[in-house]
């Protein structure tokens, strides 16, 4: 079977979602991730059904990021494989549907930057708001166009990334720098009197900070990615600079990342395809939210990329190849 990008992208975002904010260090693989992983694919199934075919790459992280929006910090419990109106998951699928196709009508014309920024605010902006019975043209235009609207002075900020890896890297940093904050300007100049240029500029320190660290494996990048959304959720990066303050970030983001590379191949776990990267980044975010990680030691990290590998054997399994 073809892999489903629409399916893949809600089985990432809703992964992350889950796990966000939870400690998972003392879960069992198969005791407790199970259930979960089916709720997801659930879940999953339904959200596939009313957004209808995507293409890979923009499309499918964008769908990813809109679903850990509308599921974040929310518990999946119910499991329901058939798609419809009576399917539990229903009324948060059609919200996700809905804002997808508001946001992705923006991921034209601009440059890579712009586009990997707006997918990591579109995760932040709909992040714990009930969504449920909101409409596309009265309800997402106003934050879809005010996402853009910073995407926008971010990707003037950066400058040109390369699609792939660099594009993933500015998303996931943009969605933790964002997280808990409110984005509602639209259509300023870009440059120094735009509302969002100072924490742009902020942004692109922290990413050019960090750009030459995301090198390794496909799990080492992967998880490195993750790791830095993880880290930079919840905190106020104005102010902080590259030399003092990222570094501290980047190094932990970077052991981190090597403990979970090291664990894959110790526990011979395949992680190959973009799919695989982009349910490991996203697993990796989650079990890294908020947390204090400072530390370069790597056993430091044992638990935590243990932890985040059992979730991933687990999701991987129901991914669509």
């Amino acid at each position: 079977m073809a892999a489903i990008p629409a399916q893949n992208g809600a089985v990432q975002g809703a992964m992350q979602a889950t796990l966000q904010s939870r400690d998972i260090e003392q879960l069992d693989a198969a005791g407790d991730y199970t259930p979960l992983v089916n709720a997801v694919n659930s879940f999953a199934l339904q959200a596939s059904s009313s957004v209808g075919a995507l293409t890979t790459g923009d499309d499918q992280n964008l769908f990813a990021a809109v679903c850990a929006g509308v599921l974040s910090n929310r518990n999946l419990t119910l499991v329901n494989d058939t798609p419809g109106p009576t399917n539990p998951y229903y009324p948060w699928c059609q919200a996700a549907a809905e804002a997808y196709g508001v946001a992705s009508a923006k991921l034209s014309g601009g440059i890579t930057s712009h586009y990997g920024a707006l997918i990591g605010a579109m995760a932040a902006v709909l992040a714990n708001r009930d969504l449920t019975g909101l409409t596309s043209s009265d309800d997402y235009t106003a934050p879809v166009n005010a996402a853009d609207s910073f995407a926008l002075q971010v990707g003037n900020a950066i400058g040109f990334v390369s699609a792939g890896n660099q594009e993933i890297l500015v998303s996931n940093i943009v969605a933790g720098a964002m997280y808990g904050r409110s984005i509602s300007v639209v259509g300023s100049a870009l440059g120094p009197t735009n509302p969002y240029y100072a924490l742009s500029l902020a942004i692109a320190e922290v990413y050019t900070a960090s750009v030459g660290a995301m090198t390794g494996s496909v799990a080492q990048i992967a998880a490195y990615q993750g790791a830095m959304q993880g880290a930079l959720a919840g905190r106020d990066i104005t102010g902080l600079t590259a030399s003092g303050d990222y570094a501290t970030i980047i190094d932990a983001a970077t052991v981190f990342a090597e403990e979970v590379a090291a664990l894959v191949i110790s526990e011979s776990i395949t992680v190959a395809t973009s799919d695989d990267s982009q349910l490991l980044a996203a697993i990796s975010a989650a079990v890294t939210f908020e947390r204090p990680y400072s530390s370069t030691d790597e056993d430091t990290y044992t638990a935590s990329a243990t932890a985040a590998l059992e979730a991933f054997v687990v999701a991987q399994a129901i991914l669509t190849s």
